[in-house]
Parts: structure tokens; sequence; C-alpha cells
């Protein structure tokens, strides 16, 4: 019979290195300790991408676009509003400094509610906005949105809603800090500083104009006051253009008769009900610098005299 086969010497595991090894000082001609190499789990699988259809592609584009402009577009906002430059400011601009809610209710209050109901609207509108911490410091925001973010249709304008300047009038009468009235009123009148025939736009300066003409005949006292802020401004806004203000303003008045925003300026130079002192003022300022017969043009009516004179007495009456 063979030989039984020979066992071979079992062969002794390596030993372990300490788990504190890289501590311990090495002994001379030992060799290194062996790292275990971690196994990284495998990369997800990708599958491809599922077809998209138009309508959620629409709406994902939306979602982008509201989680990523707002930033960009709030940042050349602030610029161009810290700016003041003389050109006309885009109405994207001040729907900024508003909330969205604020913005669709002022949009629903001025599009959809009648006169004679729009008390019950306003209040419901102060409780939720203008009374609470720090709510009136948002009237001048409010009051230059509705200038320039807010221009209705002529289909609007005839339905009978509430027009943006008794809700500007309304906002004016709820300030009861003096900076605030202040600052609405600079809201109000800013684009007629800066205001040019070729760029404006008359909706910007028409609030104004017809606040002062329609307080003419129950509030007075709101008329004198917003031509005597008017000149205040013109004088004291930046002084070393003065005189470019005086003519954007000039234009201003001349571009509103000419669309036909009211038939005459002499409703207000002619009016009894004004301060005296203001209507002088009034009527020099138009006749200082600019030429005869623009501002003949200014002072006749534009259709009917027979119209003009009637509108003039409807204002003016006692």
């Amino acid at each position: 019979l063979p030989p039984p086969p020979r066992a071979l010497p079992r062969r002794r595991p390596p030993p372990r290195p300490h788990p504190r090894a890289f501590l311990l000082p090495r002994r001379r001609g030992a060799a290194a300790p062996r790292l275990r190499r971690l196994r990284l789990p495998p990369p997800p699988r990708q599958e491809p991408p599922r077809p998209v259809p138009q309508e959620r592609r629409v709406q994902q584009l939306r979602g982008v676009q509201e989680r990523e402009e707002p930033r960009r577009v709030r940042r050349e906002a602030g610029i161009l509003l810290r700016l003041g430059a003389a050109g006309p400011l885009p109405g994207w601009c001040t729907a900024l400094s508003i909330s969205p809610e604020m913005e669709t209710q002022l949009l629903f209050m001025m599009s959809n509610v009648k006169w004679g109901g729009q008390k019950r609207y306003q209040l419901w509108f102060a409780r939720k906005h203008l009374m609470v911490p720090g709510g009136e410091e948002r009237i001048p925001d409010i009051v230059r949105f509705i200038c320039c973010g807010y221009h209705p249709t002529n289909e609007v304008i005839q339905s009978g809603v509430i027009a943006r300047w008794a809700v500007i009038g309304w906002l004016l009468t709820s300030c009861s800090k003096g900076y605030i009235v202040a600052n609405a009123k600079l809201a109000l009148f800013y684009d007629w500083l800066f205001f040019d025939e070729t760029k404006g736009n008359v909706m910007n300066i028409e609030p104004a104009m017809l606040l002062m003409l329609n307080s003419i005949s129950q509030y007075v006292d709101i008329t004198n006051v917003l031509l005597e802020f008017l000149f205040l401004l013109i004088e004291n806004y930046e002084v070393r253009r003065k005189e470019a203000i005086e003519q954007c303003v000039r234009c201003a008045f001349i571009v509103l008769v000419k669309k036909g925003v009211l038939p005459s300026l002499e409703l207000l130079t002619g009016c009894e009900k004004l301060s005296p002192l203001l209507r002088q003022k009034l009527v020099a300022f138009l006749s200082s610098t600019t030429p005869v017969a623009a501002v003949e043009a200014c002072l006749k009516p534009i259709n009917e005299v027979s119209k003009a004179a009637e509108l003039k007495k409807r204002v003016c009456s006692n």
C-alpha cells in the first residue's frame, strides 16, 4: 500500500492589527498594519427621463421662475428705486413692495366694487392690512402701486366701479402720522417731477389730477394741500434740477389737457373755492416760461365751451 499522504502544516492566520495600532510605536522591522478597504455601494441606476406633458412643463417653469427670479428682480428693482432716474419706472417694480394678497384685494376693489358700496371693502382691507403694527407704513407703497401698477381699461372705467383717485383719497385720509402723509403724497406726485411726453404714461399722473379736481366740491382742503405740496416739491425736491422739474410738471399739465383727462385747466385756475394764493401761484407757474400758445391751449376747453362751463359750474357750485 502507498504511504498515507503527508499532512501539511497548518498555517497560522496573520495577526490582527491592534485597533489603535496607529497610536502605538512600531517595532523596528515590523510591517505596517493592513487597512481594510471600504466597499462603497454601487451608484444608483439612472432611469431615462419620462416625457412631461405640456401643461405640467409650463407649471414647472412657472415654479422655477417664482423660486429663482425674486432675488434678481428685487435687487434690480431696488437699484431702480434708489437711483430715482428720470425715466419711466416699470410697473412690476411697484408690485414688489406689497404682498400678493394685498395686490389681489386691491385689484378686486378697483375692478369689481361699485360706487356706494366701497366702504365695506375699505374697512375690510384696513382691518387686515392697515390696522396692524407697521400697517400705515405700507400706504406710500400702495399709492405707488395704484398709480403705476394698475391701469384700468376704458370698459372698467365706464362700468361704474370705484376709481383709483377715490382709493388714493381714502388712503391719504387714513394716515395718522405726518411723515406717512408726506411720503404718500410724494408717491402720488413722483411721476410729475420727471414726466416726459414721449416716454411717460398719462395714466401714472391721472389719479393726482382727478383727485384734486373731484375734491373741490366737498373736500376743497385736499385740493389745496395737494397743490401746495406739488409747489413745495418743485422748489425743494432737487434744487440743482429745479428748472428741469418745472418743465416736466408743466408738460404733465399740458398732456392731461391734450389727452382729455380734464377739458380745461380753468377748472383749477378759475375756481373761487381754491386758495387765492395758490390760484395766483398756479397761473404764474403755467405762464412763466411756457409759450403763450400752450398756456392758452390749456386754459381753453378742448371740445366745447359750453361743456367746460357746465363742468366748472358743477364742480365749483355751492
